[in-house]
């Protein structure tokens, strides 16, 4: 099965039934196994899963892990998860194959460069290190109004529900790599990229120095 998805959380919906009075169905996005459905019955029964699409085509299978079988699908219903906040406990469930250590906030499971909070703030897929060019925060450097001076901005995705989970996103700026501070950064632009995510563009003071940098700092609290 495939739909035409959009970057986010979504709910798959599946009415199914199978060949017996029990059998196990993995359920797969994009080849990634994301649950498993347990179906006790052969009429069809409603099953539900969160999901995080991609832009694009997704493509959506069932998998029988006890035969060849494929089993029958009345239908599949794909919904955004909206009207409420998501916490990185529920967005990381989606994601089954990542257990353990390899759930944590803080862990690289594909050796990727961004953390999975890193993913889950910026509307990345923690299975996929592939995206990550594509989340990536976009700095800009340019010349400042004074005479000599830099001018620096960052843009970066931050989720419309990171009030409501404790996220914050935190933006530091110093002229080495020991001292950073956040003050008199400035947000100059946000735009609604979706019902999950808008994009923000900061602005931090500007600077006669030789060298500056930059970084984001991602916390829950």
């Amino acid at each position: 099965m495939e739909c035409d998805g959009k970057r986010g959380n979504h709910q798959l919906n599946f009415a199914v039934s199978s060949y017996g009075s029990l059998r196990s169905m993995g359920v797969f996005l994009n080849n990634t196994k994301i649950d498993v459905l347990n179906i006790n019955a052969v009429d069809f029964e409603m099953h539900t899963v969160l999901a995080s699409l991609v832009d694009g085509i997704n493509v959506i299978e069932l998998r029988d892990s006890e035969s060849t079988k494929e089993p029958n699908v009345d239908y599949l219903d794909v919904l955004p998860v909206s009207g409420g906040a998501v916490t990185y406990d529920v967005w990381i469930a989606g994601y089954p194959t990542l257990t353990g250590n390899d759930a944590l906030p803080d862990a690289h499971p594909h050796n990727s460069r961004l953390s999975n909070l890193e993913n889950y703030a910026f509307g990345g897929i923690p299975t996929d290190p592939t995206d990550d060019s594509v989340i990536m925060p976009v700095m800009q450097l340019g010349a400042g109004a004074t005479p000599g001076s830099m001018r620096m901005t960052y843009t970066y995705l931050e989720r419309k529900d990171a009030a409501s989970v404790g996220l914050q996103y935190i933006i530091e700026y110093g002229e080495d790599l020991a001292s950073w501070t956040s003050t008199g950064v400035v947000e100059e632009d946000r735009v609604t990229i979706d019902s999950d995510y808008d994009q923000v563009t900061v602005s931090v003071p500007e600077s006669s120095s030789s060298r500056q940098f930059l970084r984001i700092r991602i916390v829950i609290l």
